[in-house]
């Protein structure tokens, strides 16, 4: 992700260009809203796993009198299949709030940096108006102890 960041900002003279910057926070949101809504979409498969594994395993129970053996390794083929299916969704999950994590952490670091890339241009800003300040009242000052020594000279 700090990949993304890198390979498509470029440096201006004020920092990371703001459009750039835009661009990259809104490609991050993208992919916060793609992981949630896959996160959505996993939980709503497992939900429908679970309830048809729960059917099954009321239809297996219900026939095991009339075969037991046979619903038993049914029911026991059940279960692991309903253990895997839980641990590839807890996986999955982990994933999705993984991959929404990592975006929300990239775009605040990307809205930090910009941040602070900013406050650094404004206050050198700052200080090159005050030194152009300070230059002119200077440059001011001396005309005018020049203007009183003319002044002085021709008896005004």
């Amino acid at each position: 992700m700090t990949d993304l960041i890198a390979s498509q900002l470029r440096r201006s003279l004020r920092g990371y260009a703001p459009e750039e910057v835009d661009g990259v926070v809104e490609e991050l949101i993208e992919r916060v809203t793609a992981a949630e809504d896959k996160l959505y979409e996993l939980d709503r498969a497992l939900q429908q796993a679970l309830r048809e594994l729960a059917d099954a395993n009321q239809k297996v129970a219900r026939n095991i009198g009339a075969s037991s053996e046979l619903g038993t390794d049914f029911a026991s083929t059940l279960r692991q299949a309903e253990m895997q299916a839980e641990r590839i969704c807890r996986e999955a999950a982990r994933e999705a709030r993984e991959l929404v994590a990592e975006g929300r952490a990239q775009a605040d670091l990307a809205r930090d940096q910009a941040h602070w890339e900013s406050q650094e241009v404004l206050a050198e800003g700052r200080r090159r108006a005050q030194a152009l300040l300070a230059k002119v009242k200077k440059t001011k000052k001396a005309r005018g102890s020049r203007s009183a020594e003319s002044q002085s000279v021709l008896g005004w």
